[in-house]
């Protein structure tokens, strides 16, 4: 799962991606209320192994939050996912409401999830 400690509130680099370990606060808490949620995800999928990655790129505004990128969600080797767990991952986070980072900008996210 998505996990580092630091804090929010830094200017970002200058090609707009801000590195995870940069995020904290509000937005670092609801990334990782999101796991369980997304993990249901899974609970119809077949699993290749004991370990799935869903790797994504959220664009944050200050005056609008956090959404996910249009982009393809991919697995951990940049696959793209089987279709039905890509919407089912979209369809949770588009149904969240994640505040914005301070300064905005592109965060590149990678969750993972054991079975």
């Amino acid at each position: 799962a998505a996990t580092a400690t630091a804090t929010s509130g830094e200017a970002p680099p200058a090609d707009d991606r801000i590195p995870l370990e940069q995020v904290g606060g509000a937005l670092r808490e609801s990334l990782e209320a999101a796991i369980p949620l997304l993990a249901e995800c899974f609970a119809n999928q077949p699993v290749d192994g004991a370990a799935v990655v869903a790797r994504m790129s959220m664009v944050s505004d200050p005056d609008f939050g956090t959404v996910i990128d249009t982009g393809q969600v991919t697995d951990g080797t940049d696959q793209p996912l089987a279709a039905a767990l890509d919407t089912c991952l979209r369809d949770v986070i588009d149904s969240l409401a994640f505040p914005p980072l301070a300064h905005g900008g592109r965060v590149d996210l990678e969750y993972s999830f054991r079975f």
